[in-house]
């Protein structure tokens, strides 16, 4: 999100108009994207450990991957396709004994690897997404009779509106 807010800082212009339809009216404002930074959680890692013993490194989703999911409303689709981002993520698996590539496994070896994990694993892989870091701004938007609300955007679509 960071680099694509910069590139189209770069490319447009670092001045990013907003209009939005909120309550029945248009409220507008801008937000300056050279002044966004990017939020950490302090408790992320991208460091899964399933045991003692057993562990997963991940890698962060691409651009594409990201969007991909943004534009599911289907709960089904939604599920199918977060799963599938989880496999395309797992960067290395690793044991007391030996660390191996998830190109080590075929990914239907991988799929099943992940289904047979115990219930409280399957919970860190959702940590892992929902503390990624991030870019977020609120901004102040005002509609045509002056009525002001508060508008966060932080999804990648938002810096292309």
């Amino acid at each position: 999100q960071y680099i694509f807010s910069k590139l189209r800082a770069k490319s447009v212009g670092e001045k990013l108009e907003i209009a939005i339809e909120m309550d029945d009216d248009v409220y507008r404002g801008s937000i300056n994207l050279d002044t966004l930074k990017v939020r950490n959680h302090k408790t992320h890692s991208n460091k899964i450990e399933i045991d003692e013993d057993t562990g997963i490194l991940m890698r962060y989703p691409s651009f594409i991957e990201n969007a991909e999911l943004e534009n599911i409303s289907d709960e089904k689709e939604i599920e199918d396709k977060a799963f599938e981002l989880v496999m395309k993520c797992v960067e290395k698996i690793y044991d007391k004994d030996k660390i191996y590539t998830s190109i080590d496994f075929s990914p239907e070896e991988l799929k099943e690897w992940i289904n047979d994990l115990p219930h409280g694993s399957i919970e860190k892989f959702r940590t892992f997404f929902d503390t990624m870091p991030y870019v977020s701004e609120t901004v102040k938007l005002k509609s045509k009779d002056g009525n002001e609300k508060e508008y966060t955007i932080g999804a990648i679509s938002d810096f292309f509106i």
